[in-house]
C-alpha cells in the first residue's frame, strides 16, 4: 500500500482489516454484509421493482488499494445481493462518485468540518453524484455505503421529486437537515431506510450471534417511515 493510501485510510476511519487475524477477518466481513443485506431487505419492500445501485467507496478503486478495503467493499455489495433475495430488485451495479483532485492526491488536503462522521462526503467532486444519476438514469434506488454529498441540498437529484430513493448505512444527519431532515425525506418517501449505530453496541470483539436478526438488533438500529416515531423516543440523542 503507498504511503499516500495508508493516510488516506487513516483519515477516513475506513474499516480495514490490517493486524487481525483470519476469524477476526471474517467476522468483520460476515457483519458487513449481515447489516447491508438488513438494510436492502427494508429498502426494496419500500421501493416496487427496484433496480439498485451501490453507491461505493471512490477510494476502492485507486492504484494501489488495499485488499481489505475492497474485501469491505465487496462483502457490502453480497449484503445488498442477499437483501434483495426473491423481491424481484434487479442490482444494476456499483459506481463511485468522483474525487476531488486535491482528495486523490492526498484526502488530508482537503478541510473536513468538526464532528463529521462520514468524510468522503466532502472529499467528492462538486455534482459528482448529479453525474450519477444521469449515467444511471434507469436506477430508482441507491444504496450507500459512503453516506451522502456535502452539498446534497443543492443537488438535482434529491431536489427532484421523482428521483432515486436512498438508503444509507451510517449517514452524517447533519447533511440530511438533521431531525426535521430526516423525518422529512422519510414522509415523502425519498429516503426509505437508513442504519445507525446502536448506543451501548458491544465490542466488535465480541463474537457474532448465529441469529443475525438478533446480531443486527444487538448493534444497529433500522430507520424506516415505520419506525421513525418509536426510534425518536428511544434514542433522540441520535438525532441532532
Amino acid at each position: 500500500m503507498s504511503a499516500g493510501m495508508v493516510r488516506a485510510c487513516s483519515f477516513l476511519g475506513v474499516l480495514l482489516l490490517v493486524g487481525c487475524s483470519p476469524p477476526e477477518q471474517r467476522q468483520a466481513l460476515a457483519r458487513r454484509e449481515m447489516v447491508l443485506a438488513q438494510l436492502t431487505e427494508a429498502a426494496v419492500r419500500s421501493v416496487p421493482k427496484a433496480v439498485v445501485l451501490v453507491i461505493g467507496n471512490p477510494f476502492a478503486q485507486q492504484a494501489g488499494a488495499d485488499p481489505e478495503l475492497l474485501a469491505v467493499e465487496e462483502a457490502s455489495v453480497r449484503g445488498v445481493e442477499r437483501g434483495m433475495g426473491p423481491s424481484g430488485a434487479r442490482l444494476l451495479g456499483v459506481v463511485q462518485p468522483a474525487l476531488r483532485e486535491e482528495a486523490r492526491r492526498d484526502p488530508t488536503l482537503v478541510p473536513i468540518p468538526p464532528g463529521a462522521t462520514t468524510p468522503l462526503s466532502f472529499l467528492t467532486e462538486k455534482g459528482a453524484w448529479d453525474r450519477i444519476r444521469a449515467a444511471k438514469p434507469e436506477a430508482n434506488l441507491w444504496i450507500s455505503l459512503v453516506g451522502v454529498p456535502a452539498d446534497l441540498a443543492e443537488t438535482r437529484f434529491w431536489q427532484d421529486a421523482d428521483g432515486p430513493r436512498l438508503a444509507l448505512f451510517l449517514p452524517d444527519l447533519r447533511l440530511l437537515g438533521g431531525r426535521e431532515g430526516v423525518r422529512t425525506a422519510l414522509e415523502s418517501g425519498r429516503l426509505v431506510a437508513l442504519v445507525l449505530g446502536r448506543p451501548g453496541a458491544p465490542p466488535e470483539s465480541e463474537p457474532m450471534l448465529a441469529n443475525h436478526r438478533e446480531e443486527f438488533e444487538r448493534r444497529y438500529i433500522l430507520v424506516t417511515r415505520d419506525t421513525w416515531t418509536s426510534v425518536v423516543e428511544a434514542w433522540p440523542q441520535l438525532f441532532p
